[in-house]
């Protein structure tokens, strides 16, 4: 055989031939979406053609949500094929909360994160004890956009995605926060976006004559959630979520359970209050996890 893995990369050398040909479609048939199957016989020679066809289709991953490094390219009829090294393709955009590891190809020469941004927090509740609160909005995560960091061929790269907050029960002070979104490299941390904070239950407050707070966003550029609003034996909406550019915080309602948070990184909105009716605490809404987009280059 001519070729050998290493570095998340296939390497070629030597004479191209049908089996070269195959374990690179075998290479690349670990992604779904690579539908293609045209495997050549021992015996048949490979020309410049199938060498590019080949290439073609690989390149057509980059527009389903992947980076590559580096795909050959550029055969004609009148050029040998050249031994060559042929990059996995990564999935580039991470919209889960969790935690994912890869191996940068030998030809990465650059990660460049076009954003990385932190889960937000819930919302807190509302309660109908005593003269009433509603609950304040949960902050949003904080995040970054167009940030790039050298990195070699062969490098280790973590990426942890983190969650958004839950609500919390009246016995707590507020809501739950989000989880931070960082990066590492080689096991070195190198970036990380703090979390944004769950905005106040209504009990962090009662009998005090203050409104319950709006949860403070994660650093950098995450904001603070809209405060609650005491009640005074009346009906209260709770606090707004915190916006982020890709997600919207929760919204005031009227509902058992404060609005949850959309999109990336948003604060759930905070629990209302109703005088004198059930369910007499008013949980707040859902945060929204992290996000990370990023590619690779040579």
């Amino acid at each position: 055989m001519s070729f050998e893995y290493r570095n998340n990369s296939l390497l070629l050398s030597g004479r191209i031939n049908a089996d070269d040909y195959n374990e690179v479609i075998h290479f690349y048939s670990q992604i779904p979406l690579f539908q293609f199957q045209n495997y050549k016989s021992k015996d048949y020679r490979i020309t410049a053609k199938d060498w590019q066809d080949l290439s073609d289709h690989v390149q057509t991953l980059r527009n389903q949500n992947y980076t590559i490094p580096w795909v050959p390219s550029g055969f004609t009829k009148e050029n040998r094929v050249q031994a060559m090294s042929w990059s996995n393709a990564i999935y580039r955009e991470l919209t889960t909360p969790g935690d994912y590891t890869f191996q940068a190809p030998n030809e990465s020469g650059t990660l460049q994160l076009s954003w990385i941004m932190a889960g937000g927090g819930s919302g807190g509740g509302g309660d109908e004890d005593g003269y009433g609160r509603s609950g304040g909005g949960g902050g949003s995560g904080g995040y970054q956009q167009n940030i790039n960091f050298p990195i070699s061929g062969g490098s280790t790269i973590s990426i942890y995605i983190g969650s958004g907050g839950a609500p919390t029960s009246k016995y707590e002070t507020e809501g739950g926060s989000g989880s931070d979104t960082y990066l590492l490299i080689d096991n070195q941390e190198v970036i990380r976006m703090t979390a944004g904070k769950g905005g106040q239950n209504a009990l962090a407050t009662n009998y005090t004559g203050d409104h319950p707070k709006g949860g403070v966003g994660g650093s950098p550029n995450g904001l603070t959630g809209g405060d609650g609003l005491k009640a005074n034996n009346n009906n209260k909406l709770g606090g707004n979520g915190a916006d982020t550019p890709l997600g919207t915080g929760g919204q005031p309602t009227w509902a058992d359970q404060g609005d949850n948070a959309s999109g990336y990184g948003a604060g759930g909105g905070g629990g209302c209050t109703k005088d004198r009716q059930k369910p007499g605490y008013w949980i707040g809404g859902f945060g929204t996890g992290g996000y990370a987009l990023f590619n690779l280059t040579n």
